[in-house]
């Protein structure tokens, strides 16, 4: 009989820790898109939901996703402004890993015979994941798309 109380908790605890160190978080995308009027290429975690309704505001994109932060955060990338399109930026893996979350972000840009259109953008992404640390470090890529 003690056993099965045993393996109960076991499989609990278990459940209710999430993802461990160097373990890759589950990503969703709230927004994407190439105008937030963000000129300057920045990385942010928002983890309280006064923080999120002022950062929201920043950019005209309509009404703001809901978000539990007593279980998920966000994570926005802004590219910077770019001088055409075919630029983009999104989130490739979010993970827990030496008491921060590590982030890598892709920088995706048009290669010389590509065509683009011919405007200023400010790609961006916002993303959620679970809760974990307070703490983040950025990791980019740059991508070069070869349109031939």
């Amino acid at each position: 009989m003690r056993t099965i109380p045993m393996l109960f908790l076991a499989s609990l605890s278990v459940a209710c820790t999430g993802p461990g160190p160097d373990e890759e978080l589950p990503i969703t995308r709230l927004a994407k898109g190439q105008l937030s009027l963000q000129t300057e290429q920045q990385f942010e975690v928002i983890t309280g939901q006064s923080q999120f309704r002022h950062f929201w505001g920043r950019f005209d994109q309509g009404p703001a996703p809901s978000l539990d932060f007593t279980r998920e955060s966000a994570i926005a990338v802004f590219m910077g402004e770019r001088p055409t399109g075919g630029h983009s930026i999104h989130v490739d893996s979010v993970m827990h890993q030496d008491d921060e979350l590590l982030v890598e972000v892709v920088l995706q840009a048009p290669g010389p015979e590509c065509m683009t259109t011919q405007a200023f953008t400010q790609p961006y992404e916002v993303v959620s994941v679970p809760v974990g640390p307070l703490r983040a470090s950025f990791r980019t890529r740059q991508v070069v798309i070869s349109c031939e």
